[in-house]
């Protein structure tokens, strides 16, 4: 069968959520998944079985559950090491779902090609598919007016 993680398209044999990430070798308790627009409780990824066409997201989750607060200590990836996690398009908007690596952190970015501005959100890992999908209502329910800066004054 065929999903999408990631926005990319990958042919799966099936089973649940906790098959694909023990596939792919990813410790559960170190991400948030998401499926069709639903975060996932972690309680359910060995029970919830992945249909033709699903659609999800493997995020990295902001806790790992050890309570470890020395973690950074084993960082080796430089400090300014962005991943773009999910990324979508249409009408001259860019969104894409960006990773941190150097400080764990997620955040939205936003690039409006019409207008010639972006803007960036930070966002906790609960909420980062919802703010992925809706960064405008996002920003506002936040009661922050998103900052534009104008992408032609950005250096190369």
């Amino acid at each position: 069968m065929q999903v999408k993680i990631n926005g990319k398209a990958e042919e799966i044999s099936g089973g649940t959520i906790l098959d694909l990430l023990q596939a792919k070798k990813i410790e559960p308790q170190m991400v948030a998944v998401e499926v069709n627009d639903t975060m996932m409780d972690r309680n359910h990824l060995a029970t919830t079985r992945l249909n033709d066409g699903d659609r999800g997201a493997v995020l990295p989750s902001a806790c790992d559950g050890d309570n470890e607060e020395d973690d950074d200590d084993h960082r080796t990836e430089p400090i300014s090491t962005f991943e773009e996690l999910v990324y979508r398009e249409g009408d001259g908007i860019e969104v894409s779902l960006l990773w941190n690596r150097g400080d764990d952190a997620l955040s939205v970015l936003v690039v409006d090609r019409k207008r010639d501005e972006q803007f960036e959100l930070r966002v906790a890992g609960h909420e980062a598919m919802n703010a992925f999908h809706h960064p405008f209502a996002y920003a506002t329910s936040r009661r922050t007016e998103p900052q534009p800066t104008r992408l032609s004054a950005r250096k190369p």
